[in-house]
């Protein structure tokens, strides 16, 4: 069973963002940044040996709250179809920091993967920083690339530190870079996953946000508040999970409750 979970903003009206920073101009903000987590499972393989996600098996929640208060709902969701039983856990994700630690409390006993296209985009812009000639920083990333797939991660900091010897600007980039390869290590190791039948991208999430939150939330001229985003997106989740008549009966027993009380 592998869980995964991102962030992507949704365009809000001016009220919703009033005193938030941005990426505007001005420095202003004009989304709001949303959690959107998914759960799936994976029992074949297709005919060259790459694993197959299980028909209809994904599940979706999506929500506004912080961090803190959406991990607890996406490991909710994976109690309930099942993750304590699973063979084997995953936790796909990118680089961001939020996500692995979360996934350190709520799924501590998950392979943690890093998404590969991830991975070999900071490999592109470290070979980039430390050979600028683009010949040879094509021949340097086409290395590092091999020893990538061949579990080498610390290798290739090594060699990077070896070789970095740029200033100012560049050097602080290139020491970047080689801090996030040292750091996630561990969740880069995609020769032992790929042996393993794991997923080593984080495509199913990231189409997720497109298919479930941009159509319908980031059409042109949509701007909204929060609270009914996110009745939207509730109901969007529930119908592209096929979890539909399950959400109705379940809104219908809390408000049932809520007016007998």
């Amino acid at each position: 069973m592998y869980v995964s979970y991102d962030g992507t903003g949704v365009p809000m009206r001016k009220e919703e963002t009033q005193g938030r920073k941005g990426k505007q101009p001005d420095g202003s903000s004009a989304t709001q940044e949303l959690k959107l987590g998914c759960v799936f499972t994976s029992s074949c393989f297709d005919k060259d040996g790459n694993p197959l996600r299980d028909p209809e098996s994904t599940t979706y929640v999506a929500s506004f709250n912080p961090v803190a208060e959406f991990t607890p709902i996406l490991s909710n969701e994976a109690k309930l179809r099942g993750i304590d039983e699973a063979l084997k856990k995953v936790v796909l994700g990118d680089g961001a920091k939020w996500i692995w630690n979360n996934a350190d409390f709520h799924f501590p006993e998950a392979v943690q993967i890093l998404d590969y296209f991830h991975a070999k985009e900071h490999l592109t812009k470290l070979s980039r920083i430390i050979r600028s000639n683009e010949y040879r920083s094509r021949n340097l990333f086409e290395k590092w690339s091999k020893w990538l797939d061949d579990n080498r991660v610390l290798d290739i900091v090594k060699d990077a530190r070896k070789k970095i010897c740029c200033k100012g600007h560049r050097r602080k980039v290139g020491e970047r870079e080689i801090k996030y390869l040292e750091t996630n290590c561990k969740r880069m190791m995609y020769g032992a996953f790929k042996k393993e039948g794991y997923f080593i991208g984080s495509g199913v999430i990231e189409a997720g946000c497109k298919t479930v939150v941009g159509k319908r939330t980031k059409q042109s001229g949509m701007f909204w508040q929060v609270k009914g985003a996110q009745n939207i997106l509730n109901i969007r989740c529930a119908i592209l999970g096929n979890t539909y008549d399950k959400f109705w009966e379940y809104r219908n027993r809390t408000e049932t409750a809520r007016l007998a009380s």
